[in-house]
């Protein structure tokens, strides 16, 4: 069996993360190279070829002060934003060192929705040059509009005011001139820098008119190569250089300039200096530089697709206060990562906000500056575009969406129009609902149609609701593990959300929703002589699938765990899943150290039997009794490397083995359903599709094997789920569980 790469397929692809970058504009990736190829020199150099450069660099420059409205002198060419962001820093904090002032000038402001770089940048230097400066952020309103009487109190002891032009997450555009004003009112003597980033060719520029004394660019946000940006900054006596060395840019910044960086810039910079009002910017044909009508037009139809497809969609940036070509929105009940990853299989780019937090978990800063909770934060997704953005890709994006929307209908975890049709894909068996690291489990039955929920957090009461409907299963309880405050209404709530799908009486219930009257409660009789209470799930003419709880007579009533097993017509109990609210997944604590503690459990499972924890903060999802390291080779087996390399692969599926090979792809079912690329990348044998949300049951059917347990190669989109689940197995002592490095999308 082979794997092979195949292209990438653009025409089904729709890239709306232009905030994050831009795809480069051809004919500044024709001017780049070409500088590369031709025009090499070295802009310092004194020869032909050198001069030649050194034009290229000085056009450049001229075409840069025009679009920006400033002079050429005021233009330095820099790697990118952050740089410029780094050097106005200095250079502000410089001149307020070597310059007499008043002692009551103590404070630098900054936006509460600034990016990162820039009070980052501020912390850094006020520490390094020991200054005594105090960082004052400045709160938005809702509308990620500036405190204007925060504004005006603090300014009268600021040395440093830093805002933005647009921001990169929300698209709100700041009001410039209030603050110029502003400032002009109170005659204040503070600095003023503007994050321009996202402001290039959306937004007018008339620097050299404007208050500003800094303004940073960076050329990838705009169709240019990235590793060139610019500062403008408004008189030399505000400068001081960041980099020294060979002396270029008038010694104002060292270091050999990117000249294919420059070339690119300046054939993005031709489009601009176009008249845009009369549209006549064309290459092949095509409408590059869209005006501001056609771009709002492109955002109605976008946020009209979307507010139909989820019409629960919460609308996060601000219409009236924004640039047209940013949109923020969460979907209630959903994570970013989920939509993200839905959209991504659809063809889809887009992603939760500021690319250079994208492997933070923390919710968004400048929806929690704009007053919004968190949970709007953990669910925002942000769709961005550009200026050169057209029609056909605005129609395909739509598109793409309705195909994502539809894929997660049909998975039940949106609400589907036509609730009469089946569900596509039928859930039967555990199902794991991570939140964070806590865990709610919920057991479905699908030959009875039933459903068992255990820990339901407040969060995922709209999800587990949805799946049951969708599902159409009855509700045999809804427990909890133990009594814990962050959970403690979520129980009754699920209850009361399902009302009509509950087939126990609410008010005959533990504390914990242990029924007392239920009509599947049965008292049954081991072999051992053991009696238990138990919730019968199905009956068959060899055994049945029970449900029961037990209780340590050494703890409160109020911690408690479950059982879910096969009892045989002879008495004889197989627990197949333990349910543990005591048990507690992480670096400091094995599922075996729990259970040397738990006389009451331990006697109860076997050595295949799952335990299920309440908290997993190292993705183990479930243990054993031994949690697999009675395995002589276990420790050595856990820290292998479990990855099979993308130039690996092939020798891999062609190697041979008396164990099966079994590939496992553990994306979520609307993701799967998106994105089936397997006969283009070679491989020849079917995929199963084992969800993450699912690899507990699937760990079960496994160790259930008593014999041919095959090697199982785990694939997803990145790498990162599926490492998870082979680094899962391999805990369980299964050694022949691997990963596909990096993932299938470097497959395709």
């Amino acid at each position: 069996m082979k794997a092979t790469r195949h292209s990438n397929d653009q025409s089904r692809e729709a890239y709306f993360d232009c905030n994050a970058t831009t795809p480069v504009l051809p004919q500044a990736a024709e001017a780049a190279f070409e500088v590369m190829a031709i025009f090499y020199g070295n802009p310092s150099s004194s020869h032909q070829t050198g001069l030649r450069a050194r034009d290229l660099l000085e056009t450049t420059r001229k075409k840069t002060a025009l679009v920006i409205g400033a002079h050429p002198e005021q233009v330095i060419f820099t790697s990118g934003a952050t740089e410029s962001i780094q050097t106005a820093v200095f250079s502000a904090l410089h001149y307020w060192k070597t310059c007499p002032h008043p002692s009551s000038l103590t404070k630098i402001l900054y936006s509460a929705t600034e990016h990162k770089a820039v009070p980052e940048a501020i912390r850094h230097w006020v520490k390094t040059l020991e200054l005594p400066y105090e960082m004052v952020e400045i709160p938005v309103d809702s509308n990620g509009q500036l405190d204007w009487e925060t504004l005006k109190l603090e300014l009268p002891q600021t040395i440093l005011l830093c805002t933005m032009a647009v921001n990169n997450e929300t698209g709100v555009i700041h009001d410039l001139e209030r603050i110029s004003d502003v400032l002009k009112s109170q005659n204040s003597p503070a600095l003023w820098l503007v994050d321009c980033v996202q402001a290039l060719g959306k937004i007018d520029l008339k620097l050299n008119s404007s208050r500003i004394d800094y303004a940073v660019f960076s050329g990838h946000k705009f169709y240019a190569p990235k590793g060139i940006g610019f500062l403008y900054y408004r008189s030399e006596d505000l400068f001081y250089p960041l980099m020294v060395g060979g002396g270029q840019e008038k010694g104002h910044r060292s270091g050999t300039q990117n000249l294919p960086g420059l070339a690119g810039l300046g054939a993005v910079l031709d489009l601009l200096l176009h008249d845009k009002s009369q549209a006549k910017a064309r290459i092949d044909g095509s409408l590059l530089i869209q005006p501001h009508e056609q771009l709002l037009k492109y955002r109605e139809k976008l946020l009209a697709v979307l507010q139909e497809c989820f019409p629960k969609l919460i609308l996060n940036t601000p219409l009236s206060f924004s640039v047209p070509t940013t949109l923020n929105f969460s979907v209630p009940g959903f994570r970013s990562s989920e939509l993200l990853d839905v959209f991504d299989s659809a063809g889809l780019r887009v992603s939760a906000g500021s690319a250079c937090n994208a492997s933070k978990p923390d919710p968004s800063h400048v929806l929690k500056a704009m007053g919004f909770p968190d949970w709007r934060s953990t669910s925002a997704v942000r769709l961005s575009f550009g200026p050169l953005t057209s029609q056909k890709e605005v129609d395909l994006a739509c598109n793409l969406i309705q195909k994502a929307s539809a894929a997660l209908s049909a998975s039940c975890l949106l609400e589907s129009q036509d609730l009469s049709e089946p569900p596509s894909v039928e859930l039967n068996g555990v199902i794991q609902l991570r939140l964070n690291s806590n865990n709610t489990w919920m057991l479905i039955h699908q030959s009875s149609k039933t459903c068992i929920v255990i820990d339901p957090a407040e969060p995922l009461v709209e999800r587990i609701s949805q799946i049951i409907r969708c599902q159409k299963l009855n509700v045999l309880a809804i427990l909890d593990t133990h009594i814990h405050s962050e959970n403690s209404s979520a129980r009754i709530r699920l209850q009361s959300v399902l009302a009509d799908r509950v087939i126990f009486d609410p008010r005959q219930v533990d504390s914990l929703g242990w029924p007392s009257v239920h009509p599947n409660l049965k008292k049954i009789s081991l072999k051992s002589s053991q009696g238990l209470t138990v919730l019968v799930l199905e009956v068959t003419e060899k055994s049945s699938l029970i449900f029961s709880r037990i209780t340590d007579s050494d703890k409160s009533q109020d911690d408690t765990q479950f059982l879910l097993g096969v009892l045989s017509t002879a008495g004889d109990l197989s627990v197949q899943f333990a349910f543990c609210g005591g048990l507690i997944l992480d670096r400091d604590r094995s599922g075996s150290t729990f259970l040397a503690h738990d006389s009451e459990l331990a006697q109860w499972i076997q050595e295949n039997t799952l335990i299920c924890p309440i908290r997993d903060s190292v993705n183990q999802f479930a243990t054993t009794l031994h949690g697999g390291q009675d395995s002589p080779s276990f420790r050595a087996d856990l820290w292998a490397d479990p990855c099979v390399k993308q130039d690996e692969l092939e020798v891999f599926l062609d190697q041979k083995s008396p164990q099966p090979l079994l590939i496992v792809d553990v994306r979520e079912p609307q993701e799967f359903s998106l994105c089936q690329v397997w006969s283009q990348v070679g491989f020849t044998q079917p995929i199963r599709n084992v969800p993450i949300s699912r690899l507990v049951q699937f760990m079960s059917e496994l160790l259930l094997k008593a014999t041919d347990t095959p090697r199982v190669l785990f694939l997803c989109r990145s790498g990162n789920r599926s490492l998870q689940a082979t680094q899962a197995l391999r805990k369980l002592g299964f050694r022949s569980a691997w990963s596909l490095e990096d993932g299938i999308a470097l497959l395709g």
